[in-house]
């Protein structure tokens, strides 16, 4: 497949929880080449709730990738195209996960940032 890899063989995986302190809860990951560090704070009470109901909480995703991550780089500051596809990808697939009406008038914060991109999306 141009990877170096074949069908059948799995990619390289290393995880490490825990990795920032303040956080509820982070991960960095390594998928072959793709390097990965996220955070997740909360649930928490107050700050920012534009899509919490009184009902159920608010979920936040922020995937950024790192100016260094791909060859060339960002060389900017804003989250682009690639960066707001990723957030929403995520965002749809910890809203499968996470049961909101658990949490009302909190929010959740999840932060990704992209270390290294070594491969395809």
């Amino acid at each position: 497949d141009g990877r170096g890899r074949h069908a059948e063989q799995m990619r390289s995986i290393f995880i490490k929880t825990g990795v920032i302190s303040q956080a509820a809860g982070s991960a960095y990951v390594e998928f072959d080449k793709t390097k990965v560090m996220c955070a997740v704070y909360g649930p928490r009470q107050g700050g920012k709730m534009d899509g919490a109901t009184n009902d159920q909480g608010r979920m936040e995703v922020d995937v950024k990738l790192a100016t260094f991550a791909t060859p060339g780089g960002r060389g900017k500051t804003g989250q682009g195209d690639a960066e707001r596809e990723f957030s929403t990808l995520v965002l749809r697939a910890l809203e499968g996960a996470v049961i909101a009406e658990t949490f009302p008038k909190t929010s959740v914060d999840v932060y990704a940032t992209v270390m290294e991109a070594g491969g395809d999306r």
